[in-house]
């Protein structure tokens, strides 16, 4: 999925909506679970048994 290029695609119908989107989340409205906070260096060893929990998203910082 490349968003850029959907974003082009789509810009007239959906872009005001995923702005809006995008301020929810940004602004604390809305929240995601994150189970782990992975620093870049250690994402290969790391990221497998992260990914591997049930629930949740993995970030990867730098």
């Amino acid at each position: 999925f490349w968003l850029a290029e959907w974003m082009r695609q789509f810009r007239d119908r959906l872009g005001p909506a995923v702005l809006e989107a995008q301020k929810r989340f940004s602004d604390g409205r809305w929240s995601t679970d994150v189970t782990a906070v992975v620093p870049l260096d250690e994402a290969m060893a790391r990221l497998p048994a992260e990914l591997a929990k049930p629930n949740g998203k993995v970030f990867i910082r730098p």
